[in-house]
This record gives C-alpha cells, structure tokens and sequence, in this order.
C-alpha cells in the first residue's frame, strides 16, 4: 500500500497555483501591451486626423481670403461708379454695394467658424461612458490626467468627469 503524504499533497496544490499564477500575470502582461499599442494606434490616428483637419482649415482661411480680397475689388469698383452717379441713383447703387459687401463678410465669417468648429471638434474628439477603454485612455492622455494607463473603465470615466 503507498503512503499518503499531506506534505506532498500540499507542496503539488502549491506548485499547481503558483504556476497557474504565474500564466495569468503572463496573460495580464500581454493584454497590457496590446491595450497600450492599441492606445497608441489610436493615437496616431486622432494626431493625423487633427492634421488633415488643421490643413483644410488653412485650405478653407486661403480660400476665404482670397473671395475677400476678390469682394473687396468688386466693392471698390462698385464705390468708384457710385461716386461718378449723382443724386437718388447714387443712395440706390450705394445700398446695393453695402448689401453685397455685408453678404460677402457675412460669409467669410460663416466660414471661419465652420472651420474653426471642424478643428475643435478634431483636436477634442468626443468620448462618453460608453466610449471603449482605450479612447478613454487617449482622452484622459490628451488631457494630462497622471495614471490613466492603470485606470480601469470606471475610473477612467470618473477621472474625465463623464455621464
């Protein structure tokens, strides 16, 4: 008959957790990394849509600039004929040049904010609670929070002060 040894029974069941222990920390520390190249990829991503952004955005400024200069020619135009013309078709022609040039600034100035909104929106793009753990992460990195790669779900959405 073999001897039944609780030592032995013990050491074997301790071994057996240590090494099941030792594979999870393995598996948590690969999860880890992924998550934190997934964040950077991420990242990368956000950086390069804020680029493309802020490159439209000057595209769309140029642009501007140039209906403004090309209004104001016109304008200008506009005034030297008003000057030349006397009496009521003065103050008619006048009215015109001033509606055309408050239009032409109207527009200028709508497209400045439209640009200005489309850069805001791409430098802080919208996270909510249920926004995943690694756009979460990216916001609370965009915002400086300390800590934020160990930070779980919950903690992160309480960090960043999210519904």
């Amino acid at each position: 008959m073999a001897k039944f040894s609780f030592s032995k029974l013990f050491s074997n069941a301790s071994k057996d957790v240590q090494e099941k222990a030792e594979d999870v920390m393995e598996a948590a520390q690969k999860i880890a990394a992924e998550a934190q190249k997934d964040a950077a990829v991420i990242a990368k991503k956000v950086e390069r849509g804020a680029a493309k952004t802020v490159k439209t955005v000057k595209k769309q400024a140029n642009s501007a600039v140039k209906t403004v200069k090309k209004e104001a020619g016109v304008v200008a135009k506009k005034a030297t004929k008003v000057a030349k013309v006397a009496g009521k078709e003065a103050s008619a022609l006048a009215k015109t040049v001033q509606k055309e040039a408050t239009a032409a600034g109207s527009a200028v100035a709508k497209r400045a904010t439209a640009a200005a909104k489309t850069v805001s929106a791409a430098v802080s793009p919208k996270v909510s609670a249920a926004s995943s753990v690694a756009e979460l992460r990216a916001a609370a990195k965009a915002k400086g929070l300390k800590g934020y790669a160990a930070m779980t779900k919950p903690q992160l959405v309480k960090a960043l002060k999210l519904k």
